[in-house]
């Protein structure tokens, strides 16, 4: 009789922890199909951020290009700007000298 209730009681703390195991995966294989959809999720948004920083690279080094364009034209434009005022003063001295010469002509002219 004691050997039968051993046994039994045997039989059922087995089944008791078989069943207790079976929970103990069950929660475990659900914890690895949460964090293997979040592995998944992680690894998408990392796809995401690197071609969005492709762009973002991209866009720069257009601005940077843009930029150097920007300046080599100013550059040129001062360059024009500078040998342009350079050649209005010339004008502006031609034109005093000639205006001088003329004045000169008309009171040499009137004192004849």
């Amino acid at each position: 009789q004691a050997s039968l209730e051993a046994e039994a009681k045997g039989k059922a703390e087995a089944l008791r922890m078989k069943k207790k195991l079976e929970a103990d995966i069950n929660e475990l294989e659900i914890a690895l199909d949460h964090a293997n959809k979040a592995n998944a999720e992680a690894q998408k948004n990392i796809k995401r951020y690197q071609a969005q920083i492709k762009d973002l690279q991209t866009a720069l080094e257009e601005e940077q290009r843009a930029r150097d364009d920007a300046r080599e034209q100013l550059g040129i434009s001062e360059r024009r700007a500078n040998a342009l005022q350079n050649e209005l003063e010339e004008s502006r001295t031609l034109l005093e000298q000639a205006d001088r010469a003329r004045r000169q002509a008309e009171q040499e002219l009137s004192d004849a």
